[in-house]
């Protein structure tokens, strides 16, 4: 574990000035734009095209770095990790510590600060800014020898805490000194999540004491636009809430039913245009904008630019997990040249469009069902049921089939929203909302109820999962009591399910929609993914911002895929899709389960990423890491056993 002490409040600017949620804000031009035209007038001129984009022009410049006047060469790289430069970033509160391994400990000192990002990421001559905030665990050489390590944990979620803070954890032990000695770790709260959500509520003040600046970033607001929290003893809303009182919103109970859907839809679009129409904001030149517009990881992957300059960097590394793998691979496309290497692993994958995204994510988790039930007939033991009559069932339900039996009686009383369960146990089991239970069995969280990993490979999840289903065919009632509520829509109306609405292309009209969902929920090879497709399709319809895709494809970047065989999230498909795309990387296949690896699963392929992300060593293309192990089901089912359901 890290022991941490909070020490002295550092604020250039006062933090407790920073007040959010102004409902005007002015254009204006970045002021470090303003300081290289008068420091590299000379080098402008010479060196960068007439008509050159900002970024292009500082790109030209760094080419160009031995040839810069001592001035041009001081505002381009004259800062550090240690000290950023000032006209970008704004360093607010530190925290010191020591991480501790088995075998390590190594100190560390963790800054949180924001850039004045422009908002408008393309026009810096013109914009205004944003607050986006980052942890910098700073190298003990400054400047870093190294440049930056960027880490993005997934998500779409704030990033500092796992990422910057939680950094070692994603290595072995005998690479922190190396890390720690050559890099700047970095980590992001993206725009409108952790503290760079503060715009999206009315009035916020930013805490004036760094123990309340920490305790907003470990709570990981997730850019719920509807949502009452408590920031150092000030209750503040975000500007949606009123909507969330004054109306209810639900999703469907039957996904499979074209009325249900539709009028869901039509809920939909009514309430995040009225939720959009609040984040309108006055240029102070006659004009309007809308602050939601700028949200996606277009404008993420330029906050990183922005960073990458308050630090002095010519070089950054970059490590993505899950959704993080779409923040590397948009970085790549678009700032290709100041990168040394990437990794990533459980890769989101390269689709443009949000409907066909949508169905490969489905199709997934179909697949990863697939895999356990087929080792599951293959057992002795799995498919029968593991529970004696009487031992863990209600009454008149114990139930006396095989394993393939109880999937298909209980996919059978889901049906139809439910309803089966409405006439024996008084309320609906959705299908969505049973599958849910199921999915959190797929990987090892916070949120699964049998954690650990079966020798590093398989999450104990695999192996419970058959006793699950036996339990539910004969405990309805109770696994209704648990999981049949009726669900609340109104986590749509956040910035985590608008992300995927402005990364990929695709608005569809809610007639289309409609049909895709309920033809999807209705084809029984796709609703075992039912979960996974939801989370995407609906973002097809209902938001009014329109989409900014981000690239997908970089022939130059030096780069290693590590990817799951059976990951809960992402597959291996996507990421053999993502090699396509950026052909000078080895795709490493790790025969393990979960999402993502890491050191304490599928940690060969692990242990091959992080090696090559901290010294370079590049593994082969098409190496299989790990070995065939069997699921053990009898220990699963013991773990199942041992567990209290009802509190999980």
């Amino acid at each position: 574990m890290m022991a941490l002490q909070f020490v002295l409040l550092l604020a250039p600017v006062a933090v407790q000035s920073l007040v959010y949620g102004t409902r005007k804000t002015p254009m204006q031009q970045h002021p470090y734009l303003e300081h290289l035209q008068q420091l590299c007038g000379d080098e402008l001129s010479s060196f960068v095209d007439e008509g050159a984009s900002f970024y292009e022009a500082v790109d030209h410049l760094q080419d160009f770095k031995s040839q810069l006047s001592n001035p041009c060469h001081k505002a381009m790289f004259n800062a550090s990790g240690a000290e950023p430069n000032k006209l970008i970033f704004k360093t607010a509160a530190w925290q010191t510590g020591t991480k501790s391994g088995q075998n390590v400990s190594v100190d560390l000192t963790l800054v949180l600060g924001y850039i004045d990002a422009p908002l408008f990421y393309n026009m810096p001559e013109k914009s205004p800014l944003f607050k986006t905030w980052f942890g910098i665990v700073p190298s003990r050489k400054q400047p870093a020898p190294k440049g930056i390590l960027f880490i993005h944990t997934g998500g779409p979620r704030p990033s500092i805490m796992s990422g910057a803070r939680g950094a070692l954890d994603l290595f072995e032990e005998d690479h922190w000194e190396h890390i720690i000695e050559n890099y700047d770790i970095v980590s992001v709260d993206q725009r409108g999540m952790g503290l760079s959500g503060a715009d999206l509520f009315e009035g916020l003040v930013v805490p004036d004491d760094p123990r309340d600046l920490f305790a907003v970033a470990e709570a990981g607001y997730t850019g719920q636009l509807t949502a009452q929290v408590n920031i150092s003893g000030q209750s503040v809303t975000a500007l949606c809430y009123n909507l969330s009182q004054e109306a209810d919103f639900f999703e469907p109970e039957d996904w499979a039913n074209l009325s249900e859907v539709s009028y869901y839809l039509d809920q939909k679009m009514k309430l995040t245009v009225a939720c959009s129409e609040k984040y309108d904001r006055d240029n102070g030149e006659g004009g309007t904008y809308n602050l939601l517009q700028y949200m996606g990881t277009e404008a993420l992957v330029h906050d990183l630019e922005w960073l990458r300059l308050s630090l002095g960097a010519s070089e950054i590394t970059l490590l993505g997990y899950s959704y993080g793998t779409r923040v590397v691979a948009a970085y790549s496309s678009m700032f290709p040249k100041r990168i040394v290497r990437t990794g990533v692993s459980g890769v989101m994958g390269p689709y443009a469009d949000i409907l066909h995204y949508a169905k490969a994510a489905a199709l997934n988790t179909g697949e990863i069902l697939g895999f356990i039930q087929s080792q599951c007939l293959a057992s002795s033991t799995c498919t029968k049921n593991p529970f004696a009559e009487g031992e863990a069932n209600e009454d008149g339900f114990y139930f006396d089939g095989d394993i393939n039996d109880a999937v298909d009686e209980l996919f059978a009383r889901s049906s139809g929203g439910g309803e089966w369960y409405t006439g024996t146990c008084g309320a609906r089991l959705p299908l969505k909302n049973l599958l849910a239970e199921m999915q959190r069995y797929l990987t090892d969280t916070a949120v699964s109820p049998v954690r650990g990993y079966q020798e590093k490979t398989w999450p104990w999840g695999f192996a419970a999962l058959p006793s699950l289903i036996f339990y539910a065919v004969q405990n309805p009632c109770s696994v209704t009591a648990l999981t049949g509520n009726r669900t609340s829509a109104w986590f749509d109306l956040s910035v985590f399910s608008l992300v995927p609405a402005l990364d990929m292309t695709g608005r569809w009209s809610r007639n289309q929609v409609a049909a895709f969902i309920t033809e999807t929920a209705r084809d029984s090879t796709m609703t075992p993914g039912l979960n996974m497709f939801l989370l995407y399709a609906t973002a097809a319809h209902g938001w009014p911002q329109l989409p900014t895709p981000i690239g997908f494809d970089q022939p130059q970047v030096n780069s290693i895929i590590a990817q799951a065989l059976y990951d809960e999230r992402t597959g291996l498909n996507m990421a053999q899709d993502y090699k396509i795309r950026f052909p000078n990387s080895s795709l490493v296949s790790s025969l393990s389960g979960g999402h993502c690896v890491g050191p304490d699963h599928g940690f060969d392929a692990n242990a091959l990423l992080t090696r090559f992300i901290i010294h370079g060593d590049q593994p082969r293309n098409a190496m299989v890491a790990g070995r065939p192990l069997k699921i053990d089901f009898e220990t699963g089912s013991e773990k199942f056993k041992a567990m209290n359901f009802s509190d999980n």
